[in-house]
């Protein structure tokens, strides 16, 4: 199942922005998918006698083994990891109808449409964010604390883990795999899907796999209501090796420019056993936008004893050094 899908990407990070060197900015959110109206009528949940769509003799587990076929949900789960995907594949590109993402093992690249496009690389993150160019400085550094929100490409790993299997078609290069997360299971995950819920509610889904690795290349999910009826399918793609995205090759070609790029570092507990350092470049004229980890205040300054505190209003021309602490 894709979490985004249902009006609840996660949240990448969390926090506050304090802009460096420019005047505004703010938290880095992920959009939420819209979903349309009811209208064609659901079935009834799997879990319902006469609606089963394997039946009672023969249980989707049985019939699997007399297909040759053994496949468990924890085994697709851990085919589409990141990881996994780039041990088969130069890159993953999954495609839904508010968002792309880009992975490879020199870049990450997300893009909402028209709210904001990113590029994330071991030692800068860069993007346009409303419409301007900023860095953005994540204490920890954010190629770190997103890794979750990339480390599986095509489905929500905690949800997906929750879903049934009822049913496997092998089609030869590719695997139809159809599965259901009951009414209980997506009471218990309402929240975190962030969906339209009502009680009763199930989601089917349909996964399209390739039959060699298992990498997920189409999903499917349809939210179902007990009244009879249920929301219009929600479709995410995924393909491999594919060419760089055209929005990650310009982001790129900007910080390729060596000449005019500046770089904001910022020194964590300064003097300290806990002291550590985290950087990225920009063009000049241009700001950064300093994400609090959850939970945390930084309080940022000027100098490394921690007296002056840090407003703002530096030469945005110029590299710029500054010293924070977590109240």
């Amino acid at each position: 199942m894709k979490r985004r899908e249902f009006n609840c990407k996660k949240l990448m990070v969390l926090g506050a922005a304090l802009c460096l060197g420019l005047t505004a900015c703010g938290a880095k959110t992920a959009a939420e998918s819209q979903g349309s109206g009811a209208s064609q009528e659901a079935t009834e949940p799997q879990t319902v006698q006469e609606s089963q769509t394997v039946q009672e003799t023969d249980t989707a587990e049985e019939l699997q083994e007399a297909a040759g076929m053994q496949i468990t949900m924890e085994q697709v789960i851990e085919a589409n990891s990141t990881e996994k995907l780039l041990s088969h594949y130069h890159s993953a590109y999954e495609v839904s109808p508010t968002m792309r993402r880009y992975v490879e093992t020199e870049f990450r690249y997300y893009n909402e449409d028209g709210v904001k496009e990113e590029i994330q690389m071991p030692d800068t993150v860069y993007g346009l964010y409303d419409g301007q160019y900023w860095g953005q400085l994540t204490p920890g550094g954010v190629w770190n604390s997103d890794s979750e929100y990339y480390a599986y490409f095509g489905l929500d790993h905690e949800a997906t883990a929750l879903e049934e299997i009822e049913k496997i078609e092998d089609n030869g290069d590719t695997l139809m795999l159809y599965t259901v997360l009951q009414p209980d299971s997506l009471s218990a995950k309402k929240d975190t899907l962030g969906i339209d819920y009502r009680d009763g509610d199930w989601i089917e889904c349909s996964y399209k796999l390739d039959s060699e690795t298992l990498a997920i290349l189409e999903t499917e999910n349809v939210q179902c209501h007990a009244d009879g009826t249920k929301e219009e399918p929600s479709t995410v793609t995924v393909t491999y090796d594919a060419p760089r995205p055209e929005g990650a090759l310009a982001l790129l070609e900007r910080l390729s420019d060596k000449q005019n790029l500046r770089t904001i570092t910022l020194i964590l507990n300064p003097g300290t056993e806990k002291e550590s350092s985290d950087s990225v470049y920009v063009q000049k004229g241009e700001g950064v936008m300093l994400i609090n980890p959850e939970g945390k205040t930084l309080e940022v300054f000027k100098d490394s004893a921690c007296t002056e505190p840090y407003t703002g209003g530096a030469d945005t021309n110029k590299d710029l050094t500054i010293y924070g602490r977590f109240e």
